[in-house]
C-alpha cells in the first residue's frame, strides 16, 4: 500500500513527499525525496528511539544530487514513532525484515530505479542496514554506516545471560521494549552475518563513543570484503553538526563516484531506434522465450545457448541470403549486470570473448558505442563463480552473456552490419528464482520496444 500526501520542494528540482508504505502488516510514515524522472534509491535507517528526522540532511543533499531518497520511523522503533507498531515488538531483526519490505515496496515505484539500493544506517539502524544489505547482496550498491550498534548482542547477553532472565516488558532509554529485543541474539554471529555483504562500505565513528565503543566498527572494517572507516576524533554517539555535516559530504562523494554513469548513456533511445526503423533487419536471439514472433517486424531466427550455436546459426543464415541482399543483423536477449537495474534494456557496443577460466580472448569494439558485455561459457554469478571473481569482471565489464561475442565477431568477419540489445535479467546475485517468469518480462519488454520499430 502507497499513500502520498502532502508535497513540497526541497531544492532546484527536488520534491518531498510524505510517503506512507506497509511492513508486516503495520502503516510505515516516511519522507520521500525526488527529483524529476528516474532515480537510483537510497534508504536511510535511523537508530533506537529515533525517527526519520535523522536522515534530513543526508536525503536533501543526495536528492539534489538525483537520487530518491527515503527517510522513514521504523514501526514500533521508538516511542513517538509516526508508523504504526508496538515498541514491545520491536528488535533489530524485526527491523530488518521491515527494512526488507519496505525497500522492495519503493523498487515498485516508476520513478525508482529497481533492483539496486544504497543504504544508509544510524547506530541500531547501522546494524539493520548491515545484516539488510547481508542479505539483499549485490542488490546494495553500497553500505554507510554512521557509529553502528553492533555492540547490541554483546550489550543485551551481558544483562541478560539467558532470555528467560529477561522480564517480559521493561522500561530502557525511554522505550517500553518486549522480550522480543533480546530473542534470537544467542544465534547471531554479527561479523560471520554482516561480512556476506561484499560490496563497498564505509563506517563512520567517533573515538569518544560511551555507547558503541569504537572497537566494533573497527572490527567491522576488517571483516567486511571492502571497508572503509572514518574516524572522528573526539565526537561520541550522535554527532555534533560539524561531524554530521562531514558525514554528509563524505557519503555525497563516495556515491556519486561510484553511480552507474552509463544508465543514461547507454539504454535504448530514439536516435539508436531511427537507425534500425524501415531497413532490412533479422532478429538473432537464443530462445524463443525472449521474444514473441508475432510482435516483430523482422524476421527471427531461434539459434540456442551458446556462441557456438549463435554462430552456427549465423553461418547457415548467410549461406542462404540472395545475391544482392545486405540486411542488418540485431541480436537481442537476456543478460546479467551489477550495474544496471533489472527490466532495462541496453545498448552494446564493445563484446568480449570470455572463457570458462575468466580468460579474455579477444575483444570487439563496433561502429556505434555502447555498452560492453562479457560473453562466457556459463552463466555467470556468485552462485557459479566466486565472489571475487565476479566483483573483478563485474568492475571490468557491464553485462554478461553467452551469445553476443559470437556475433560480433561473424558480422565483423563478413561486413554484416549488427546491432544488440540487452534485457538485464539478474544482478549477477544468483537471486533469480523463477526463470521462466524472467523469461516473460524480458518477451513482454522486447515485444514493447520491437512496435517502435515498425
Amino acid at each position: 500500500m502507497v499513500l502520498l500526501a502532502a508535497s513540497c520542494a526541497s531544492g532546484p528540482g527536488t520534491h518531498v513527499d510524505e510517503l506512507w508504505l506497509t511492513a508486516d502488516g503495520n502503516r510505515v510514515y516516511g519522507e520521500f525525496y525526488h527529483p524529476e524522472g528516474k532515480s537510483p534509491l537510497v534508504v536511510i535507517s535511523h537508530g533506537f528511539n529515533g525517527s526519520h528526522e535523522f536522515g534530513k540532511p543526508y536525503a536533501e543533499a543526495l536528492s539534489e544530487k538525483g537520487y530518491a531518497v527515503y527517510c522513514f520511523d521504523f514501526p514500533g522503533g521508538s516511542s513517538y514513532s509516526r508508523s504504526e507498531g508496538k515498541t514491545t515488538e520491536m528488535s533489530v531483526f524485526k527491523e530488518k525484515a521491515d527494512l526488507l519490505s519496505i525497500i522492495h515496496a519503493l523498487w515498485e515505484r516508476e520513478d525508482v530505479i529497481p533492483g539496486k539500493v544504497t543504504l544508509i544506517g544510524e547506530s541500531q539502524g547501522g546494524m539493520v542496514s548491515a545484516l539488510a544489505a547481508a542479505e539483499l547482496g549485490e542488490k546494495v550498491e553500497r553500505l554507510f554506516l554512521v557509529y553502528p550498534a553492533l555492540c547490541i548482542k554483546d550489550d543485551w547477553l551481558k544483562m541478560y545471560p539467558q532470555v528467560q532472565d529477561m522480564p517480559e516488558e521493561l522500561d530502557f532509554w525511554g522505550v517500553r521494549l518486549g522480550r522480543a529485543y533480546r530473542e534470537g541474539l544467542d544465534s547471531l554471529d554479527v561479523y560471520e552475518t554482516i561480512s556476506q555483504y561484499q560490496g563497498p562500505v564505509v563506517i563512520y565513528h567517533g573515538d569518544k563513543d560511551p555507547v558503541v565503543n569504537i572497537a566494533y566498527s573497527e572490527r567491522a572494517a576488517e571483516a567486511y570484503l571492502s571497508a572503509k572507516l572514518v574516524v572522528y576524533e573526539g565526537e561520541g554517539h550522535g554527532f555534533s553538526p560539524e561531524a554530521t555535516a562531514k558525514t554528509v559530504e563524505s557519503i555525497v562523494e563516495n556515491i556519486r563516484s561510484t553511480a552507474p554513469s552509463k544508465i543514461n548513456k547507454y539504454m535504448i533511445d530514439e536516435k539508436i531506434l531511427s537507425e534500425l526503423r524501415g531497413r532490412d533487419v533479422v532478429i538473432f536471439v537464443a530462445t524463443e522465450g525472449e521474444i514473441d514472433e508475432s510482435a516483430s517486424p523482422f524476421p527471427v531466427v531461434i539459434t540456442g545457448y551458446g556462441k557456438l550455436r549463435m554462430y552456427a546459426a549465423l553461418a547457415r543464415w548467410y549461406e542462404s541470403l540472395e545475391a544482392g541482399r545486405h540486411p542488418i543483423v540485431l541480436n537481442i536477449g537476456s543478460a546479467g549486470s551489477a550495474k544496471y537495474p533489472i527490466g532495462e534494456v541496453v545498448s552494446v557496443g564493445s563484446y568480449i570473448n570470455g572463457g570458462d577460466d575468466y580468460f579474455v580472448y579477444d575483444r570487439i569494439e563496433s561502429s556505434h558505442e555502447g555498452a560492453s558485455v562479457y560473453s562466457g561459457d556459463f552463466f555467470m554469478s556468485t552462485k557459479t563463480f566466486s565472489p571475487e571473481e565476479v566483483k573483478r569482471l563485474s568492475t571490468a565489464y557491464d553485462l554478461f552473456d553467452m551469445e553476443a561475442y559470437a556475433v560480433a565477431y561473424f558480422c565483423s568477419s563478413y561486413g554484416v552490419p549488427y546491432y544488440c540489445f540487452k534485457a538485464v535479467s539478474d544482478n549477477l546475485d544468483g537471486t533469480v528464482k523463477d526463470w521462466e517468469s524472467i523469461l516473460g518480462e524480458i518477451k513482454a519488454t522486447f515485444s514493447q520496444l520491437l512496435e517502435r520499430l515498425r
